[in-house]
């Protein structure tokens, strides 16, 4: 679904994820954060949702999304 690697930085590790497939379902539990992902192969388009049991990679267009990350903010 996904995949994650470390990025190294100046004094520290930064955690970068890309998702390569994305889903439409809907993210029922609360979220915690959000990130955006611009396509870069071999990642996708995806809105990466960020909650207490992991991270999800959803389809951006999906009708759901942006009332979640207006919710969020």
């Amino acid at each position: 679904f996904f995949f994650l690697f470390f990025v190294p930085g100046k004094n520290d590790v930064k955690l970068a994820m890309c998702c390569k497939t994305v889903s439409n379902k809907e993210i029922t539990e609360p979220i915690l954060g959000y990130l955006i992902q611009r396509a870069n192969r071999p990642c996708v388009n995806a809105v990466i949702f960020k909650t207490q049991s992991g991270d999800f990679c959803v389809n951006g267009r999906a009708p759901w999304v942006l009332a979640k990350i207006v919710a969020f903010e």
